[in-house]
């Protein structure tokens, strides 16, 4: 070793030992700062985990409103031909009703309820 070298080690020496002292170690920060990155990453997994989950259940009742306003549709013209006049005589018919040739009226100013 020459005398060069000798003295940069002592200086190196003594400025480290003149250097105030590290209040933390470098390990110590180097593991904080991997266990938050890794934190983060979790939580960012989370997240982006809930945000797709909720995409498919939005979907999904979008799908499922699609149906029930076409099933509304349908019910709607079926409640529309079966108010049809085609279709009340047509089971008129079917139950055996007869037409009606004659219409008697009560008088509702009878006494036959009246104590």
């Amino acid at each position: 070793m020459s005398v060069l070298d000798q003295n940069s080690r002592r200086r190196r020496r003594a400025y480290r030992a003149a250097a105030l002292p590290r209040p933390f170690n470098v390990a110590t920060v180097n593991l904080l700062v991997m266990v938050t990155l890794v934190a983060f990453f979790i939580g960012y997994l989370v997240l982006n985990n809930r945000a797709a989950t909720k995409g498919f259940t939005i979907r999904a009742a979008e799908q499922r409103l699609t149906e029930l306003e076409e099933r509304g549709r349908r019910l709607d013209l079926e409640t529309v031909s079966l108010q049809s006049m085609r279709s009340i005589e047509q089971h008129v018919g079917e139950l055996g009703f007869v037409p009606v040739t004659q219409v008697d009226y009560l008088n509702a100013a009878s006494a036959v309820a009246v104590k």
